[in-house]
């Protein structure tokens, strides 16, 4: 995620990928990583770390040359001393690609 659309608080940094909460509190976090996939059939994950421990994943199953798309989403409490980061693999040991990138967001919100 290396564009900010919008960052109110210059909370995230798009040279590292990790976003420091501004304050401690309940912060939801949605990651989506879409494009064409360039291997065979595998699961890509998307990751969700807590200062370089996974929290959480998601995955979806997909085929090469199919569009797909993997959203994963979490709420978690946070510190304003926490680092959060994203992380996307996929589980074929030959390799693989997004392709074109045309569904990568990444959406972080304090909710209380």
């Amino acid at each position: 995620y290396g564009t900010k659309d919008y960052d109110s608080h210059g909370a995230y940094n798009p040279t590292t990928g990790e976003f420091k909460p501004p304050v401690a509190g309940r912060y939801r976090i949605e990651a989506k990583v879409g494009g064409t996939y360039t291997a065979t059939a595998n699961d890509l994950i998307v990751r969700i770390y807590k200062n370089g421990a996974q929290i959480s994943y998601g995955l979806n199953t997909v085929a090469s040359g199919s569009p797909n798309r993997t959203p994963h989403s979490d709420t978690l409490n946070l510190l304003s001393t926490d680092i959060i980061t994203i992380r996307v693999d996929q589980s074929s040991s030959s390799g693989a690609a997004v392709a074109d990138g045309s569904y990568n967001v990444l959406t972080i919100q304090r909710v209380k």
